[in-house]
């Protein structure tokens, strides 16, 4: 069976997506972030790859400088973070709990893999990010 919290996080990021377009990118930086960063912090690894997420969905809203200065560090840094995390597997093979999509499929393996396309994500932001 999928977990369907797995989408409540997934909704989550993308709600805070919508705020922080809504708001603009000085608010983002000032009252988001913050917030969303501290979950950098958090000893479970299920707020930690919400985090990463957040932050690819907030990549090109904000400023190039909260980009590189903020962003980034914390991005390297979850590079080096061993968990257990959850890949999506799509596919009707791997869905458990009907519905033909894909699900959360628990894996363990170093958090590299997913935190690198995190950094990838954030960097392809950047390179596009508002200056």
């Amino acid at each position: 069976m999928c977990p369907q919290v797995a989408s409540i996080r997934e909704a989550a990021a993308k709600s805070l997506q919508k705020i922080a377009q809504d708001f603009g990118p000085e608010w983002t930086k000032d009252h988001l972030l913050p917030r969303i960063l501290a979950m950098a912090r958090n000893s479970h690894y299920l707020y930690r790859m919400t985090m990463l997420l957040s932050l690819s969905l907030l990549a090109p809203l904000v400023s190039h400088d909260v980009l590189v200065s903020q962003m980034l560090p914390v991005v390297l840094a979850a590079a080096k973070d061993k968990v257990r995390c959850a890949l999506r597997a799509w596919g009707p093979a791997n869905s458990r709990g009907g519905g033909g999509g894909g699900c959360w499929v628990p894996t363990a393996h170093h958090a590299g893999a997913a935190c690198g396309r995190g950094v990838v994500l954030l960097l392809e932001a950047a390179s596009g990010a508002v200056g």
